[in-house]
């Protein structure tokens, strides 16, 4: 086994396979395979010949200054684009394989990057590729130190297939973690509530809404790690529907209405996600549970929205008539002893100040923001 004994091979699957995990673990790697092969410096990079263009993801041993300063200038220069066909997973070439040293001592390439940092002679292996981009891993010798030699090729080579499958991790996880974060952030925009269960329901995702809801605590809670209604007879409804879902997890949404302490009507639809859905990209939710508040508008969250919104006392008088009373514009400007086109100026102003195109999607921002005032604490417990 070039480079290694059975248990420093052994060691080094284990960093590869951590930095599957944690990208930052990459670092750890790249340290080792060096040490290995004689090596000062090394980095992964994603570059695309194509373009020229590229960035570091990770590296050490070379100048943070030049490379900030200068990567993107001398990298369209790296000798290996000129064999770009030939960069694909698996593929571990050195310097020499496509320039000569004494021809690349004499480049703008060598003057301008490698020399001022005191390197020169790299070995690469690629770790991904897709389209006319690629990643790889490369290391690189002090200058004047020689060409990496046989024996480090067939290292390279060797480690590939697990490199390979610990960078196919990386992306794979990255991608969910966008995927997810771009869900989350989707939903927290939502009027509604989401709350995902896994298949103990135990909740193990709830959006700002939800989250709402679970802290105030009148109408859902979680008990004892699972999802519960907190009116006992609204538990049995809730939870005969959830059995119904384990029981059947193809069947349609059930649906239920609970009723809060304040008037609030909470309808609830329990939907089932297949096996084969993949809402988070993480596979651990069987249940969706979509959650619409309807409740009537507290003074306290009128009057916090009027003063987030800076309205006057007559466009807040307007606005209380309009959407607590819920008055017409005609019954509220006889309410207030104003001409009805008066009555119009101030609810155009209203929306203005909110943001607002019609009267249902201003009713639907005050009763958001009754809905946030709700509760402060957090109790989703920790998955």
């Amino acid at each position: 086994m070039p480079g290694f004994s059975d248990e420093g091979f052994l060691e080094t699957l284990d960093m590869i396979y951590a930095a599957a995990l944690d990208p930052a673990g990459w670092a750890t790697v790249l340290k080792s395979l060096a040490v290995t092969t004689g090596c000062i410096a090394g980095g992964l990079t994603i570059e695309d010949p194509s373009t020229g263009l590229g960035r570091p993801l990770t590296f050490f041993g070379f100048d943070q200054d030049h490379v900030a300063r200068n990567f993107a200038h001398y990298l369209p220069m790296n000798p290996l684009f000129s064999i770009e066909s030939r960069m694909k997973p698996g593929f571990v070439v050195t310097n020499q394989m496509v320039v000569e040293t004494s021809q690349f001592r004499r480049s703008e390439f060598y003057d301008g990057w490698a020399k001022p940092q005191g390197l020169c002679s790299p070995i690469s292996l690629v770790l991904h590729r897709e389209g006319t981009r690629y990643v790889p891993l490369t290391l690189v010798r002090p200058d004047g130190a020689g060409e990496a030699d046989e024996g480090n090729i067939r290292l390279l080579k060797m480690l590939s297939p697990h490199l390979i499958r610990a960078m196919a991790f990386n992306l794979r996880f990255v991608d969910l973690e966008c995927r997810a974060a771009a869900f989350k952030n989707g939903f927290d925009h939502l009027d509604v509530g989401i709350i995902l269960l896994d298949a103990s329901d135990r909740p193990v995702y709830a959006n700002r809404v939800a989250e709402i809801l679970l802290r105030d605590g009148t109408t859902l809670e979680v008990r004892k790690g699972t999802l519960c209604a907190t009116d006992p007879s609204a538990d049995t409804d809730l939870q005969r529907l959830l059995v119904g879902r384990r029981s059947n997890p193809t069947a349609r949404a059930g649906n239920l209405a609970l009723h809060s302490k304040d008037g609030a009507r909470i309808d609830i639809d329990v939907n089932p996600i297949g096996p084969d859905a993949d809402i988070f990209g993480q596979g651990f939710a069987a249940t969706l549970l979509t959650i619409r508040v309807t409740q009537p508008i507290s003074c306290r969250g009128l009057e916090g929205f009027a003063k987030k919104h800076r309205l006057t006392a007559r466009e807040t008088e307007m606005l209380h008539a309009l959407v607590a009373d819920g008055s017409g514009l005609p019954v509220a400007a006889g309410r207030l002893g104003i001409k009805l086109s008066t009555a119009k100026t101030h609810l155009q102003r209203i929306f203005e100040k909110t943001g607002s195109n019609r009267q249902a999607e201003l009713v639907a921002k005050v009763t958001r923001c009754s809905l946030d005032q709700r509760a402060d604490i957090t109790v989703l417990p920790d998955r």
